[in-house]
Parts: C-alpha cells; structure tokens; sequence
C-alpha cells in the first residue's frame, strides 16, 4: 500500500455514511484525514500506513502547532485520526495502530490482572448507537486476540486460555444483546405505526430546538459515556440572566463524542414562545457535568421553522413596501406602498386613497359609486374619454355615444329651475347626431345658422332659398331672393293692421 492511498479515504468515508453520520460530520472527518495524509506523503514519501508509529503522530502535532493551528483544532484532527485507523485496523486494512503502540508492549510482560470489558447502558434512541458499539466490541476483541497470539511469556496453560475465553464470550453475549434489543423495539414500531389517511393539517411552529454537537475532554478526546449537561438560553452573548433553563439532561454521545437533543422536548420543559417573539437575538450556553459553561455562547441563528419569521415564504415584510415585499401597517395604522407612494389611511371614520394617480378600472362590469352624501372632486380635472383633461369637465370622443347628455329625471333636454349657465371659452357649436356643425354662439352673443362667424345677432347662412329663409307655420316664408329682393311668400293673403306702417327710404306709405 502506498502512503498516499487516495482509495483508502474513499473507503473510510463510504464507512462513514453507512454509520448514519451526518453530512457535517463526514466532512469534518475527511477534511482532517486528507491533512494527514498530505503532511504523511510530504515528510515520509517511503513509509507504508502499516509503518505509521505514535512517534509520526506527535511529529504531525508539532507540523499542527510551527504552524500556528488553534489546539481545538489540533485536538479534533488527532480524534479524527484516532477513529481512522480504528476503521482501518478493523477492516484489516492496517496491522498496526498507531494509538495502540502502548499496547504491544504487552508482549514482553505477564498479564497481572484480568482484563474486563466495561458495559454501558445503549441508547435505542440512535440506529448508528449499535453499530458504533459493535464496533468498539469487535475491536477490542481483535485486540485481545492479536495480543494472545503475540504474547510470548503467557503460557498456553487452560487457566490463561479460559480467561481469554472468557472474555470472547462475554463479548460476543454482548453482541447478541445489542442485535436482540434491536429487534425488539424496531419491529413493534413499525407494526403499530399508523398509516396515514391523506389528511393535510396547517403547520404551527414548534417550540423545540434540535442541538448536536460533540464531546470531547481537554485533549480532545472523545467523550462516551452518560453525561450530565444543562442549556440555557439567553438574550446576550455572556453573563446575563437565562430566558430558559432546561434543567439537568443525560445526555450519551456516540463513539466518536457526537450527540444529539431535542432542547424542549427529550431535554427540558416546552420553550416559550415569548423567548424568540420578543427576542431579536439569543444565545445558547451549554455546561457539562460540574464544569463551568462552555464560552463562547452559541448564537440561536434562524431556521425555516422560526417562531418571529424573517420572511413569509421567502419576501420580506416592508412598512414600506416596494416590489416583492409584503405590506404591514406602520406605527399610524395606515397602509402605505412605496416610500413616496400611494397610501390607504383610516382616521375617523374616513377612508383615503392617496397617491399621485389613481386607477379604478374593470375589465367588462361597471363602476358604481353609490354614497349616501355628496359626491365631490375639489380640485384638478375630470377626464372621461382622455387620459390628459386640460378642464374642469373634458370629454372626449368622435361619435354621439361618447357626447353629453343632460336629462332631468326621465325628460332628456328639460331644464328646471331658475337659470343654468354654461360657459366655453371660445364658442358654443352645437351638432345634430354624427352631422356638420348645426349651429353656432360667439363672443357677444351672435348667432350664426349656417355658418361659422356670425357678425348678427342672428345670421342666416344659405337664404338665397326658401329653405335658407324664415318660416311662420306652414303658409308664410320670408327670404332673400337671388336678385337681392325679399320675398314675403304665402299661401294666402299679407294682412297689415290699420296701426301697421310700412316705411320706404323714411316715407310712409300704405
């Protein structure tokens, strides 16, 4: 095997998965065994893993601290190291472990005391609790076995033998416990886990906290065994009074110091949700055993299942809204778009709808505006058929659906009342359905039939013809023939009284 065995770290993360370590975890694990191995292939490119001693591990220590690694991180390194050549060892891959050398010295001494394997209580919480177990089993048996063979000076007497025995059996009694108690826990709960009816339920936020992390002592060894450690929550960084305490939980990591909680539920009491409700920032402080709490506090940072969200599915909430944000209302209760922009306020009983333009529009119904008072407009312009009046009533439009129409109840064109004034700053023409100019009023008041610019009172255009003249009834037609002559046309006789005069030039005559 070369020192640079690019496979062998394959195999060892691929271990890692099968373990149910978490994603973190494994790249934790590789970052660190991959460090080593450059180290390994620059400093010793001829040695073998099998040839890796205790001494190459305390040389890569010193490479950690020329170059200035923090002893956190040397200490996780060596861990992860430690659990590398565990893996290794087991599968046979190396036949020597190099944080096992102290126990090859063995081979030159007698056995004192029996040795016993400790048992501990296993958690049935965790699928990767038993295998891990097994593993730290398997190994010390191998252990066991390796060194009953490369022991010299022990006589292959039956008591040595029995105890060696012994302890084989022991282990493997384990064994079948840990697989017995697998199963009968697993198999009841998968029989009675109830199967779902498709009923979709609204989700609430939940007021637990998951928390993993990893135990290790001074020197970066990892902790195993049942421990007793306590969370609390705070609203700053260090010292300060807890805004939860969950008491004192027992908490069992894994083989390599890795666990796990649910703060609020398998640990402590419900946490309020006035804790991040009313907090904008919290800290987590966590102590173990009798030890004082761990600094720094651990920052509580958001999660897609926060009780004061950030965001409500994925756009933030504005008292100023501008595109994609959701509006709330401001410290006034008014709903306001935009920093400059349109506004919807209720103060007394009035309702406003603010901005510098407003569109009410419907696609094929009605507007209807129907108040119980008064209807006003009290400044600006009022444009129906433009989008740009230039008056105080500008309509727009080129055929007789779009012109005005004044009724008085159901009587189109009668006025009641005193007098109407309408007023045009140029003149008044009137037009007959889709036809030409009808009529028209000028300034001072002229009347012009016919024509465009009256310079009369009333100006008859076109009354060369009877039908450019005056009519009274049916039978009496006064005009201007083309000779310039008036024309008095009737039916009948042309009556004047004995009171009528008719002057000529300034003479009376009959």
């Amino acid at each position: 095997m070369t020192a640079y065995d690019l496979s062998t770290i394959e195999k060892y993360l691929q271990h890692l998965k099968e373990s149910v370590y978490n994603k973190l975890t494994v790249k934790n694990y590789a970052s660190d065994v991959r460090n080593f191995y450059s180290f390994f292939r620059n400093y010793f490119p001829k040695f073998t893993l099998n040839e890796i001693s205790i001494n190459v591990i305390k040389q890569y220590e010193k490479h950690l601290r020329d170059y200035q690694a923090s002893e956190s991180t040397i200490r996780r390194r060596i861990a992860s190291l430690k659990s590398f050549f565990r893996w290794a060892f087991i599968a046979k891959i190396v036949t020597n472990n190099p944080f096992l050398s102290d126990l090859s010295e063995v081979k030159n001494k007698k056995f004192i005391n029996q040795p016993s394997i400790q048992t501990q209580k296993i958690g049935i919480d965790k699928p990767e609790n038993f295998q891990l177990k097994i593993e730290n089993i398997e190994q010390k048996a191998v252990i066991l076995i390796s060194n009953l063979f490369k022991t010299k000076e022990i006589k292959n007497s039956r008591q040595t033998l029995w105890k060696y025995f012994s302890i084989i059996t022991t282990s493997f009694i384990t064994c079948c416990l840990v697989i017995f108690i697998t199963i009968k826990y697993s198999i009841p709960y998968f029989e009675k886990t109830p199967q779902l009816d498709g009923t979709i339920l609204g989700a609430s936020a939940p007021n637990i906290l998951s928390f993993q992390g990893r135990l290790t002592d001074e020197n970066g060894i990892p902790e195993t065994g049942l421990t007793d450690m306590r969370f609390q929550i705070y609203t700053v960084a260090s010292e300060g009074t807890s805004v939860w305490d969950s008491g004192v939980c027992s908490i069992n990591p894994d083989g390599d110091g890795v666990f796990s909680t649910v703060l609020g539920s398998t640990c402590g009491s419900p946490i309020s949700e006035s804790v991040f409700a009313n907090n904008t920032t919290t800290y987590l402080g966590i102590t173990a055993g009798t030890d004082s709490e761990m600094t720094p506090r651990q920052r509580i940072a958001s999660s897609a299942y926060a009780l004061n969200a950030d965001t409500l599915d994925g756009f933030d909430s504005s008292q100023s809204p501008g595109a994609n944000n959701v509006a709330v209302l401001d410290a006034s209760g008014n709903l306001v778009f935009g920093v400059s922009g349109p506004q919807i306020t209720s103060s007394s009983g009035t309702f406003t709808i603010s901005g510098s333009a407003l569109t009410i529009q419907t696609t094929t119904g009605d507007l209807l505006l129907s108040p119980t008072e008064n209807t006003l407009i009290t400044s600006g312009n009022v444009g129906i058929g433009t989008t740009n009046p230039t008056y105080r009533l500008h309509v727009s439009g080129d055929t007789y659906s779009s012109n005005i129409k004044l009724p008085y109840g159901g009587t189109i064109g009668d006025y009641r009342g005193n007098y109407a004034k309408i007023g045009f700053n140029d003149s008044l023409k009137f037009y007959v359905y889709n036809s030409n100019e009808a009529m028209r009023i000028i300034q001072g008041g002229l009347i012009g039939i016919g024509t465009t610019a009256p310079t009369h009172k009333l100006e008859l255009a076109d009354h060369t013809t009877t039908a450019g003249g005056m009519a009274f009834g049916t039978d009496v037609e006064l005009y201007r023939s083309s000779a310039n002559n008036l024309t008095l046309a009737s039916g009948d006789n042309f009556n004047l009284t004995a009171s009528t005069n008719l002057i000529f030039g300034g003479t009376t005559s009959l």
